[in-house]
């Protein structure tokens, strides 16, 4: 099983020794063709996944360092959180029916308080709704539990438009009503929903909506290894394997009601289904992806995919060259069943991370490095939308508490540097393994080359030869490299390399990323 929920997830980076030194020397040829367009870097590309039970969301530094890094979007409220999590309380219901599994809220973390800090950066969220359990925690997920986050988010005080009664009684009043709670200010004596009253007149504007999160986790294929909240099916002894109730066709036409009920009150969201990691958990859940998209294909608006390459800290540098293509080919074939549709299904990538039980030594952060610039890059060029790193504090990003950068801040902050939203990636070529080639036509006419050494065994010498129409007068250089300083990589630059002209040769060290960037 490839894909896994958040809260089970026990990968982390964790500080170690120094990095051994690079046993042998290889050479490769790369090239650039600048004329041929593979995809343009979307607004909400630069993602991470954060939870409710991160204590530093309120960070004051935190808004800084996202915006530094080129971050546009967080992923709230967290993986498997978020079939247990229930906004308008703030409050989990148990796991499985089981009242001593109660997961942890962190102070600061409620939906309100998360709004300023989409306020202090320049990003927005993507929202995981509660599919799995009603607040009651005697039944599955409410349509209009959903539809009222939607109102508080994006709607307006004065909109009288009736959400109404779910299934269960509970009245979820109007859009005004929730919309008028986000407008308000405290009052003097808390009624349980000041958390809620943020005085924000203004809608926060939230475009992207998931329904549930790893659902094919639920115990329908396997109750051995179930994971995921569904009370589509109640927890009370009885088997859950291939009950109906589970099953991604049930799935499937649950998205179509909760899509109906939330762009009801704003048709302008979009909301995606999560489907397995093909063909990769194929072994595990096969009908899922199918039996998902044949119910409610045709109104998604973008598919959700979670990846956890299973292998060392070394084989994470090459998974993405290993895995992303036969992943893509897989769901090209799956939408292509879909049929007709007026826009075609876009992809987000909303976890992304090393599988569980991976350990991540400082020694080995350098891996984890070029294992996120590899996956934003690869995922990118593959036209996926959004890309969300797991997670925002865990060690890999930011470690809590302290705001230490990790690898994977740094990775992003080269991706970044390479091609920012709106920046196209074009084709690239290599003749080794062990070196990949990313490009970027810029806005501003530039060329950008990134050179990423993805061998745990040699130094590599790249000969690189750009084609298309490349015309520079400057060239500035970057580095993201091991060092004695920090173990897990530092970024260096920009240095000038103005001597270097097509073709050029360059070496790139052991776990190294190195950016040309070719100024005209």
């Amino acid at each position: 099983m490839v894909a896994l929920c958040a809260a089970c997830t026990t990968s982390q980076y964790t500080p170690g020794s120094e990095l051994p030194p690079p046993p042998k020397e290889i050479d490769a040829e790369v090239s650039v063709d600048a004329n041929t367009v593979l995809s343009t870097v979307a607004a909400e590309g630069f993602g991470l996944h954060s939870s409710v039970y991160d204590n530093s969301l309120q960070d004051p530094t935190l808004p800084g360092l996202l915006d530094a890094v080129g971050v546009s979007i967080l992923r709230y409220p967290g993986g498997g959180y978020s079939d247990n999590y229930h906004w308008s309380t703030h409050k989990l219901v148990p796991s499985y029916g089981d009242p001593s599994q109660l997961g942890y809220l962190a102070a600061g973390s409620d939906f309100g308080s998360y709004v300023s800090l989409l306020d202090s950066f320049k990003g927005t969220a993507m929202i995981t709704v509660d599919y799995g359990s009603n607040p009651a925690a005697n039944g599955p997920g409410e349509p209009k539990e959903a539809a009222a986050w939607v109102a508080y988010a994006n709607g307006s005080p004065d909109d009288s438009s009736v959400i109404g009664l779910d299934s269960v009684g509970t009245d979820w009043h109007t859009v005004g009503y929730w919309a008028g709670l986000r407008a308000a200010a405290a009052l003097p004596v808390d009624d349980g929903q000041n958390f809620l009253r943020i005085a924000h007149p203004a809608p926060v504007g939230i475009k992207y909506w998931e329904v549930g999160n790893e659902l094919f986790g639920n115990g329908y294929y396997d109750s051995a290894h179930e994971y995921e909240e569904d009370l589509h099916a109640p927890y009370d002894g009885t088997p859950r394997e291939h009950d109906a109730r589970l099953s991604p066709s049930t799935y499937g036409a649950g998205v179509n009601a909760f899509i109906q009920a939330m762009k009801a009150v704003d048709p302008s969201i979009q909301v995606g289904a999560v489907l397995n990691t093909p063909p990769l958990d194929y072994s595990w859940g096969p009908d899922w992806d199918q039996d998902v998209l044949a119910a409610c294909g045709t109104n998604i608006d973008f598919a959700i995919i979670h990846w956890y390459p299973s292998s060392t800290a070394a084989g994470l540098m090459q998974a993405a060259e290993r895995e992303v293509p036969n992943m893509f080919a897989a769901l090209s074939s799956l939408f292509a069943a879909v049929g007709p549709r007026a826009t075609p299904i876009q992809v987000a990538i909303t976890e992304m991370g090393p599988a569980p039980g991976i350990q991540i030594s400082n020694q080995q952060g350098q891996m984890l490095g070029v294992f996120v610039t590899e996956g934003y890059l690869s995922m990118f060029e593959h036209g996926v939308f959004n890309v969300d790193f797991l997670e925002l504090h865990k060690g890999g990003f930011l470690s809590s508490p302290g705001e230490r950068k990790g690898p994977a801040y740094k990775a992003i902050q080269m991706v970044h540097e390479l091609a920012n939203p709106g920046d196209v990636l074009v084709s690239t070529t290599s003749s080794a393994p062990d070196i990949a080639v990313h490009a970027a036509t810029r806005a501003d006419g530039s060329l950008g080359v990134m050179l990423v050494n993805t061998s745990a065994t040699a130094n590599v010498t790249v000969t690189a030869t750009l084609d298309g129409d490349v015309r520079f007068s400057s060239v500035k250089r970057f580095d993201y490299t091991p060092s004695s300083g920090a173990a897990d990589g530092s970024v260096q630059g920009p240095t000038d390399a103005s001597g270097l002209a097509s073709p050029f040769t360059i070496r790139v060290p052991l776990y190294s990323t190195t950016l040309l960037e070719f100024e005209k």
